[in-house]
């Protein structure tokens, strides 16, 4: 199955101009080497969790633990020489992530509902909080979707990332039409000019847009292999008898009875209003 909290990160990492992540080598860490403090930060957090971290006194590298939210480091002994770190970073907490991603599932299925669902390990309904976010049916199991199923369909993936990405800018529209600013110092002095980041955010969101209709025409491709979605019909075979009996109205109107019996027909133009 689908596990955001794994899964959901590696494949929204791929989106580098979201995370940004940026990789750090013997990066000095602020703090006292003095032989008795153990405690020391990077200068840039919070800090990729996946073995991303490596601390080293003199080249030798250090036991320890770290808090990769607020880049606490704290080593198992106190140094007396300045440690470095080499780590890559990223501009989010794993927990903001996984709200992004679960705001991005939420965007999927109001996009176009299955009735599915984010569960734990116990098949428990799932939050930021969870260990694991599995993507499920309603039954509980890894969606079907046509010969696919979704952890191992890249189309629906895909579409779940894109409307991951779309939450995240919507995000980034509502805090820049906020916070932003335009400042100028004096008549002639220096002017800084921060609005139109509302308007470039704006355009992004509208591009995507465009996206999610072709990734959401796309999936369901995938999930109605039959062509369900475009709502065609073919009819069960009938038997001559009904074939005839059934266009009587068609065989009628060739015969022209109507005519033949000296029957016409008239239009008499609807005239309202009120006349004395």
């Amino acid at each position: 199955m689908f596990d955001l909290a794994t899964s959901g990160f590696t494949a929204f990492s791929r989106f580098g101009r979201v995370l940004s992540q940026r990789k750090i080598a013997k990066d000095p860490l602020s703090g006292i080497a003095d032989g008795e403090n153990v405690t020391s930060f990077t200068n840039y957090s919070p800090i990729l969790t996946s073995g991303s971290l490596g601390v080293y006194v003199k080249g030798i590298a250090q036991s320890g633990s770290a808090d990769y939210d607020t880049g606490e480091v704290t080593l198992d002994f106190p140094p007396v020489t300045q440690p470095a770190a080499t780590y890559t970073f990223t501009p989010y907490t794993a927990t903001q992530i996984l709200q992004f991603l679960i705001w991005g599932f939420d965007e999927m299925e109001m996009r176009w509902l299955r009735n599915w669902k984010l569960v734990d390990v116990s098949g428990n309904p799932a939050d930021e909080t969870s260990t694991n976010l599995y993507v499920s049916d309603s039954a509980g199991a890894d969606p079907t979707c046509g010969a696919f199923i979704f952890s191992q369909s890249r189309v629906q993936v895909a579409f779940l990332m894109l409307c991951t990405e779309y939450r995240y800018y919507l995000t980034q529209q509502g805090e820049a039409s906020i916070s932003d600013f335009l400042f100028r110092e004096g008549v002639r002095g220096m002017t800084v000019d921060k609005t139109d980041r509302s308007l470039n955010i704006n355009r992004v969101i509208a591009n995507l847009e465009e996206r999610l209709k072709l990734a959401l025409e796309r999936a369901m491709e995938q999930y109605y292999p039959g062509g369900e979605q475009y709502g065609g019909y073919t009819s069960n075979p009938v038997t001559l008898e009904y074939a005839t009996g059934f266009e009587w109205q068609s065989a009628s109107k060739e015969a022209d009875y109507r005519s033949q019996l000296g029957f016409h027909v008239s239009y008499r133009p609807l005239v309202t209003g009120y006349y004395p």
